[in-house]
């Protein structure tokens, strides 16, 4: 008997900044939303399977290096350098 694996896969691309991603955090209660923050001073906020951010925040001076939800994925504090 042979056995054939298959593996399905569902890729899409995703713009996220106007240069290089720098942090990722995702949402550890339901694992389902993302945020990101990048070279363009902006944190974009992501839910899994749509291709573009639910909202995206500006105000950095500098890129921002991290990002992370508070435990209840309401709130996103992000950092960056200057």
């Amino acid at each position: 008997m042979q056995v054939t694996r298959t593996r399905a896969t569902n890729r899409q691309e995703q713009l996220a900044h106007a240069g290089a991603v720098r942090c990722i955090h995702i949402g550890r209660k339901s694992g389902s939303v993302y945020a990101t923050g990048g070279e363009d001073k902006k944190v974009n906020i992501w839910s899994l399977g749509r291709p573009n951010a639910i909202a995206s925040l500006a105000g950095h001076t500098s890129p921002v290096e991290c990002v992370s939800f508070d435990s209840a994925e309401r709130t996103v504090i992000a950092g960056s350098t200057g």
